[in-house]
């Protein structure tokens, strides 16, 4: 399922809960607008997107690029943990459960 966050009438974020298997959904393409970020938009999105995603599953799993460093402290500071094990040089799986 798709979700969208507006803002004065403007969409300024988009994410996507996906079911893997079952307990297990996974966020995916989550955006902020260039304009709209460091304001607090992603970190209410995604608390969002993860209440939603722990309605059907106990674990939640998304993937960002490691280069993504802002990404990455956000994901942390909602509770996430790097998976090392599947994470690539290039990519970081993160997991909460």
């Amino acid at each position: 399922n798709s979700y969208v966050y507006k803002a004065k009438e403007s969409v300024i974020a988009f994410g996507q809960v996906i079911k893997k298997t079952e307990g297990t959904n996974h966020l995916a393409r989550i955006i902020i607008s260039p304009n709209s970020r460091g304001k607090g938009y992603g970190f209410e999105l995604c608390n969002a997107l993860i209440s939603i995603a722990k309605e059907s599953g106990d674990m939640i799993t998304l993937n960002v690029y490691r280069t993504n460093q802002k990404a990455v402290a956000l994901y942390e500071k909602l509770g996430f943990i790097e998976d090392k094990v599947k994470s690539t040089n290039e990519s970081i799986l993160m997991v909460k459960t």
